[in-house]
């Protein structure tokens, strides 16, 4: 049954890395598509380069005794977890762009292995060991936290730097604004890159180990060549659904203000995830941030119902999967 798990959960796991990577292309290719910075076709073949790029580093960089945020049992239940998990993500993301809004899949996976951990308590499989108030602290303070910090830092940068370029002529302005969101571009996709590289190696390791075989260099490369196709075929697919929401529906926001909004997705990118090591949702972080610099306008931009709902879904992430998760394990647990 262990192999049966495992090859089950293997193609969950690339169909999870396609379908997150074609989610979050939106949050590095919304606003330069918008700005006119990217045409749709290169924003997007330069979002699948630094994804791919992104998951070589996150590949070589990841320790394979990482756990995934809680102590996931290594034997058949621990899969059975794994499974459960990656397929309520999976389900997630897909509703959320039928929705058109940006959500986030660490906040949906972390529910969800929540879920199928409660769950392997409540069939007698777990140990009650398994979930404790630390983990639960360290993951979702910073998820919460890292919006917050988007939105007002790009609202406060907004101030100085249009008081600094007040005197600039328009079509300058722009020039720089679309260089910058350029640049910004390819970072927020190299940064989700890593991130995400290294969750996904950290998922294969933990199925290899369920099954007895830690993983090796060999099977580590393979991995990473399987993963990096998945991914590519999801980021050029690219989510302009979830594009328009970002860039036009949720708030009206011109070059200048995109490029800051950008460049502090960015920044905090790096910061969270390479240097604090902490846990983040680009989707979270790349939509705040636009709200920011585009609620610091003399006009009215942002659309409250818009940005009410995103909120709501943000909210809702979580418990809705740790209890779809926990419902399909409950539904794996007599197989096991």
């Amino acid at each position: 049954m262990a192999y049966v798990l495992f090859a089950v959960c293997g193609v969950f796991l690339l169909g999870f890395t396609a379908i997150v990577c074609f989610h979050d292309a939106s949050n590095s290719i919304a606003v330069p598509v918008r700005a006119r910075a990217l045409t749709p076709k290169i924003a997007l073949g330069l979002n699948a380069f630094f994804n791919v790029l992104g998951l070589a580093v996150g590949a070589l960089t990841f320790s394979s005794s990482t756990f995934l945020w809680l102590d996931i049992p290594h034997d058949s239940i621990g899969l059975a977890v794994l499974t459960s998990s990656l397929l309520t993500v999976i389900l997630w993301e897909l509703i959320t762009w039928w929705r058109r809004v940006p959500s986030s899949s660490t906040n949906a996976l972390f529910g969800a292995i929540v879920g199928a951990l409660w769950a392997t308590q409540h069939v007698g499989l777990g140990d009650h060991a398994s979930i404790t108030a630390r983990p639960l602290i360290d993951v979702i303070l910073p998820l919460v936290i890292a919006p917050l910090a988007a939105f007002t830092l790009a609202w406060i940068l907004v101030i100085p730097l249009v008081n600094l370029f007040q005197h600039a002529g328009p079509d300058g302005i722009h020039r720089q604004s679309r260089f910058v969101l350029t640049l910004s571009a390819s970072a927020i996709s190299l940064g989700h890159g890593i991130y995400f590289g290294h969750r996904v190696m950290i998922i294969a390791a933990m199925m290899f180990l369920s099954i007895g075989q830690p993983l090796s260099q060999v099977q580590a490369m393979w991995c990473c060549l399987l993963l990096g196709v998945m991914m590519v075929i999801g980021c050029l697919l690219g989510s302009w659904r979830i594009s328009h929401t970002i860039a036009d529906r949720l708030v009206r926001i011109d070059p200048f203000r995109g490029a800051i909004a950008q460049g502090v997705t960015a920044v905090l990118i790096f910061l969270t995830g390479s240097v604090a090591k902490d846990p983040f949702s680009s989707s979270h972080l790349a939509a705040s941030a636009v709200l920011g610099a585009g609620s610091n306008q003399r006009f009215h931009a942002v659309r409250p119902h818009m940005a009410a709902r995103l909120v709501m879904m943000w909210a809702v992430t979580l418990p809705i999967s740790a209890v779809g998760s926990a419902i399909f394990f409950l539904a794996l647990s007599p197989l096991l």
